[in-house]
């Protein structure tokens, strides 16, 4: 592992608040924030970071961890919580290190995952060996602008650091938007996939995890994204117009964090709240659509396999939902503590909401696969 990842792990480890440990007894009747074990995460791949529910199925993706070396998989389970199928991420090259972060559905039954070595893979869930496309190349590592003739492409950071992809999520006309985290940007891809574009970079956001999750605003056209820890170890969310070209005017601070919380993954339910994993502070937060916090609920989880050994909420990454129970799925990501292995898993929290159900927008578009394109056209599929 580099000294780079070495200072950050040990940064983000220090800022991080104490998740409480105390007992959850069983509800007969669920209360607001009750939370259970959905699922514990085998290692490996272990750290578990993305999420997404899609036809009766939840998608769990990872390793998310620094100096990984092994085979990244997307593992999915039926909505008890029961195993149901393994996806191994194909032609990863395992004498470098990589990760898989987050994934997302856009078209019915298409998963598209965040690979930090390929870049974004799409394929379909309902195929136990379908073909693996890269949806989109990977990111570039940018020179910092300090040292580059000005309208050279760069990343407005004080430091030069490799690129972070993280979140990735699909606004109605089919445009990817994904997180940066180490170099203060948000890249947009067209819909099809292709190369990443530059849409939104801020020296604001840089830090020692800048931009991380995402989610899209559909009633107010706009995204909302979290800067986990600026150099002070502050968090926030931020949102910005769904335009061609923002600019840091067009920033605007939803929601400031006290130092150590640590937002990570984000979403919107169909109430209109948006939906935190505090990463640092081991809680999740909701927010109204003023931005005002109405509630932070805490660990840990109600395990029903083991009544006595409830599973601690550790460093929670990413959120989907159930929409059958009205609760959230939460990977229970364990990257900041030792001996994490007991804790990869995901929990559920009972918030009485449901998902945003987005329109599926047509597309037609060109699909870049290892090595040549393949050109792809589709009717629009009628979501579950």
């Amino acid at each position: 592992m580099s000294k780079f990842f070495q200072k950050t792990l040990t940064f983000v480890a220090i800022t991080i608040t104490a998740a409480s440990l105390g007992f959850l007894p069983k509800a007969q009747a669920a209360a607001l924030g009750d939370s259970q074990v959905f699922t514990k995460i085998p290692t490996p791949p272990g750290y578990p970071e993305g999420i997404a529910v899609n036809g009766g199925k939840a998608y769990v993706c990872g390793p998310a961890t620094f100096g990984n070396f092994q085979p990244s998989k997307v593992l999915a389970y039926d909505l008890n919580g029961q195993f149901a199928q393994e996806y191994p991420i194909q032609n990863q090259d395992f004498t470098q290190q990589h990760a898989l972060s987050v994934c997302t559905f856009q078209e019915n039954n298409l998963l598209y995952v965040v690979d930090t070595q390929q870049g974004i893979i799409r394929f379909d869930v309902t195929l136990q060996q379908g073909l693996q496309e890269i949806y989109a190349s990977a990111l570039p590592d940018l020179p910092i602008c300090s040292a580059v003739p000005a309208g050279t492409p760069c990343s407005p950071t004080a430091d030069d650091r490799p690129p972070l992809p993280n979140d990735i999520r699909f606004d109605s006309k089919g445009y990817a938007y994904l997180s940066d985290s180490f170099q203060a940007t948000i890249w947009r891809i067209p819909p099809g996939g292709g190369q990443p574009q530059v849409w939104y970079q801020d020296p604001q956001i840089d830090g020692v995890f800048g931009a991380n999750g995402i989610a899209i605003n559909t009633k107010t056209d706009e995204l909302y994204f979290a800067q986990t820890f600026d150099a002070f170890g502050q968090g926030a969310i931020y949102k910005l117009p769904l335009i061609d070209n923002p600019t840091a005017n067009d920033r605007t601070l939803f929601h400031q964090y006290s130092p150590g919380t640590g937002p990570d993954g984000i979403a919107f339910g169909a109430s209109g709240n948006l939906y935190v994993a505090l990463a640092g502070s081991s809680q999740i937060s909701v927010l109204k659509p003023d931005g005002t916090e109405s509630a932070i609920y805490s660990g840990p989880a109600f395990d029903p396999n083991n009544p006595n050994q409830p599973l601690p909420w550790t460093n929670p990454a990413n959120i989907a939902f159930n929409d059958e129970t009205r609760s959230l799925l939460v990977t229970n990501h364990a990257s900041l503590v030792p001996n994490p292995e007991p804790l990869f898993g995901v929990f559920t929290v009972y918030v009485d909401d449901e998902s945003v159900k987005v329109p599926e927008p047509s597309l037609v578009g060109a699909l870049f696969v290892t090595g040549f394109v393949t050109l792809r056209f589709r009717r629009k599929q009628q979501p579950d």
